[in-house]
């Protein structure tokens, strides 16, 4: 190999030619390694939380005698949120389709009201397969929907709407209040 050949015409040294094509070469970086960090002498790590990552806390006191609940439970999320992502099978595809919906959580009951009521197409596929997933940022449950037809019923379920989302905003998004939802945590 000669220097002709090691470095083209206009290359820069550390390039080498292949043909029309140039080559860049670097040299390799130093591997360092970063200590690992450790808790200050006196204190050990202990779960805080079920499946939860360590916390560091003092080996001076003792571990506490209760937790308190996780408070990313789907019932805490359902009350802080005004939006849940709702996975309902296709009806002719069986496949997964997920779209964001409004609801109300009144005591263990959650309620959907569908856009365009009964012409919904998450309403229809509903109707073939009521079972689907809820997920609220994270929170995920998988509940039984069942429709609501009566007429004083539905009513009331979009009260309820009225009340949590105002009645402007139903009346802006809702064009049809023939048919609810309502499913049960448990």
């Amino acid at each position: 190999m000669n220097s002709n050949d090691a470095v083209g015409p206009g290359a820069s040294p550390g390039q080498h030619s292949m043909g029309n094509r140039a080559l860049l070469l670097r040299a390799p970086r130093p591997q360092t390694r970063r200590p690992r960090p450790r808790p200050p002498r006196g204190w050990v790590c202990v779960p805080h939380f079920p499946n939860d990552k360590l916390q560091i806390t003092n080996s001076q006191f003792p571990p506490p005698l209760y937790t308190l609940p996780m408070p990313d439970s789907l019932r805490d999320r359902l009350s802080r949120y005004r939006q849940i992502k709702l996975t309902v099978t296709g009806r002719v595809s069986k496949r997964p389709i997920s779209i964001p919906v409004w609801f109300v959580l009144e005591d263990d009951t959650l309620y959907l009201l569908p856009v365009q009521g009964s012409d919904t197409q998450w309403y229809k596929n509903v109707l073939k397969d009521p079972k689907v997933r809820i997920d609220a940022r994270g929170a995920e449950a998988q509940l039984k929907l069942m429709p609501i037809t009566d007429a004083a019923q539905v009513s009331l379920v979009v009260e309820k709407f009225r009340d949590k989302y105002g009645a402007e905003d139903v009346k802006r998004y809702y064009s049809k209040f023939d048919v609810a939802t309502h499913a049960h945590l448990s």
